[in-house]
């Protein structure tokens, strides 16, 4: 059997192992040769592996390197061919048995099969280079450590610079304030117009009341709607509100304490902090002439405090302190529902114009000077912190015309109505100003 040549390509510095074997007849190749190019990245070991005996194996102790980048393909062609060509000074001879065709025709190695020896041990090299080579050697960045493991470099991939994406911005519901004016018989029309915003949509977070408007707004805060509202405000009895006081021997025709019991019987006695929806009350301190605005405490008491008429109302005694009627300061307190934190106020103007009201009677006479003494306070308020101004048509109804109920309730139901448009376009006015998460400040 002829000796076999086998060609090894290790992994060496980073490329990738490749092999290639053959038989062919045994040469020697040059030491001096084989060794100028030890400091290439490809290892080829060669190994003859004499079949015949032991003794017959040829070893070449050292590595046979080849360049896998240094070099052109041509030139390591040529390489190898110089190696393979050289003579045997430079490496021991080693004598071998030739191939049996050599021994048939005369014992002994021709010329021509060494030369066929040597172009065969070419070939083979040359295929376990390609082989060596078959992948492209990692990337070293510069500076790196020659004897560190390499690892294979990702191309860098261009990105389009992105604009950072704001975050969402949090839209808060506004804070709706309702605040009703005063005006006695009048103030049922602000059923209506509590039963209409409801059907829109609209219900009111804060509530503030002026006299008739503290009696509604109390009823409204305790978590009764339009629907109830204007149930309650047809079943109410004006006897049961009534309660006569003795004529010269008080300062006022009625106590009002019968105003107080209904309103507490009506809320069942709960106060004004424990309300659904918060809930202020605008009275008039009798000694100072200074508005004020009860937060908590006995709801019926404040309600009757902020609806007592002078003259027609005895002051209501709290504290150290007599109150009375709050339309004297507030005819429309819509300053006070931007003080208790609305966002957007919507201001219910019940009182009537001075040149329509009647002043046949002595209590149409009091109530007209109270709209005359009114006028230029509810004006500036209302321009000042009212964003929408609804007035309800009450030409035609008195002061004290309790039988009038209905079209009270009526007229302002269709004053929503009227105003729906604007209501809408502001509402959305105000929310798009609003700062996130924070109220709007007042105007």
């Amino acid at each position: 059997m002829q000796p076999t040549t086998q060609i090894t390509a290790d992994k060496t510095k980073g490329c990738t192992k490749g092999s290639a074997s053959g038989h062919l007849p045994l040469m020697t190749p040059s030491k001096s040769e084989l060794m100028s190019v030890l400091d290439a990245p490809i290892a080829v070991k060669l190994r003859v592996d004499a079949l015949a005996t032991p003794s017959q194996r040829v070893k070449v102790p050292r590595a046979f390197v080849l360049p896998c980048r240094s070099f052109p393909l041509l030139s390591l062609i040529s390489i190898l061919r110089r190696a393979v060509l050289s003579t045997a000074a430079d490496a021991p001879a080693v004598s071998l048995p030739a191939p049996m065709s050599a021994r048939k025709i005369g014992g002994s190695r021709t010329p021509g099969a060494a030369r066929t020896a040597r172009t065969s041990f070419a070939a083979l090299a040359v295929a376990a280079l390609i082989a060596g080579c078959a992948s492209a050697p990692p990337t070293v960045s510069q500076g790196a450590s020659t004897s560190a493991p390499a690892t294979t470099a990702v191309p860098p991939v261009a990105q389009t610079p992105t604009t950072p994406i704001a975050p969402p911005k949090i839209i808060r519901p506004l804070k709706i304030g309702l605040a009703l004016g005063g005006g006695a018989a009048r103030g049922f029309a602000h059923v209506g117009v509590i039963k209409a915003l409801e059907a829109r949509g609209i219900h009111a977070d804060i509530v503030v009341g002026t006299s008739a408007g503290s009696v509604v707004g109390a009823m409204y805060a305790s978590g009764l709607n339009g629907f109830q509202l204007n149930r309650l405000a047809s079943t109410m009895d004006e006897a049961s509100i009534s309660d006569w006081t003795m004529p010269f021997r008080s300062r006022g025709m009625l106590r009002g304490e019968a105003l107080q019991s209904y309103v507490n019987k009506v809320l069942k006695d709960r106060t004004i902090e424990q309300m659904p929806r918060q809930l202020g009350i605008v009275a008039t301190d009798l000694q100072s002439g200074a508005p004020i605005l009860f937060r908590r405490g006995n709801t019926g008491q404040a309600v009757r405090a902020s609806s007592s008429v002078p003259g027609v109302f005895e002051p209501v005694h709290i504290g150290s302190r007599d109150y009375v009627d709050g339309g004297l300061v507030a005819p429309v307190p819509a300053e006070y529902a931007r003080q208790m934190g609305a966002d957007f106020v919507i201001a219910v103007d019940i009182s009537a114009n001075p040149t329509a009201q009647a002043t046949q009677g002595q209590f149409d006479i009091l109530m007209q000077t109270f709209t005359i003494m009114g006028q230029s306070i509810k004006q500036y308020e209302l321009e000042k912190n009212a964003d929408i101004v609804i007035r309800p048509s009450l030409a035609k109804m008195g002061a004290s015309d309790f039988q009038g109920r209905n079209r009270a309730i009526l007229a302002g139901e269709e004053a929503v109505a009227k105003m729906w448009p604007e209501i809408q376009r502001k509402l959305a006015e105000a929310q798009s100003e609003a700062p996130k998460g924070m109220p709007q400040a007042s105007r």
